[in-house]
């Protein structure tokens, strides 16, 4: 179920389908208006762990923890510790990590998806998403930002779906 907190308009066609709950307006055909480029780099410096592009999570203290499909055992430790699965793409798709709420920066211009359904409605996952690349979100997440001012910042595109 897609909650929107205030309008949603599209400058083409709009429909709408399930069952989304929109607090403002809704409509299409609306004036386009102009979006700034992004830089994901730009918010680098807000990462709590860094999301590289061979399959290791580094936190701020330099600790690394390696995800990557060489090894079973570390695929399975960063997925019960994080919630991540690397397999040349992240994907977090574990929905009861022990830790890791914070900002993730991911280094790769791929796509990061979030698949699972981490989180609840009176406990979301507190976790701030920065991609060079882009993001695609489905499943069924309850995630608030673990920084005030973002929640997603993608350099490419960004998709979201699911419930």
């Amino acid at each position: 179920m897609l909650f929107r907190s205030g309008s949603v308009t599209a400058s083409g066609t709009y429909s709408a389908s399930g069952t989304p709950v929109i607090t403002g307006t809704h409509s299409g055909g609306v004036k386009e208006k102009e979006v700034p480029e992004v830089d994901a780099d730009d918010y680098r410096s807000w990462a709590d762990y860094v999301l590289t592009t061979d399959g290791r999570i580094t936190n701020l203290a330099g600790t690394t923890t390696y995800c990557n499909t060489n090894n079973g055992a570390n695929q399975t430790a960063c997925r019960t510790t994080y919630g991540w699965r690397f397999n040349g793409a992240w994907d977090l798709d574990y929905n009861n990590p022990s830790t890791g709420e914070g900002v993730y920066f991911a280094e790769g211009t791929g796509t990061v998806t979030i698949s699972g359904s981490p989180g609840s409605a009176l406990s979301p996952r507190k976790m701030s998403l920065i991609s060079r690349g882009s993001i695609e979100v489905s499943g069924s997440p309850h995630i608030a930002p673990s920084n005030a001012e973002v929640l997603f910042v993608a350099e490419g595109d960004f998709k979201g779906s699911g419930n």
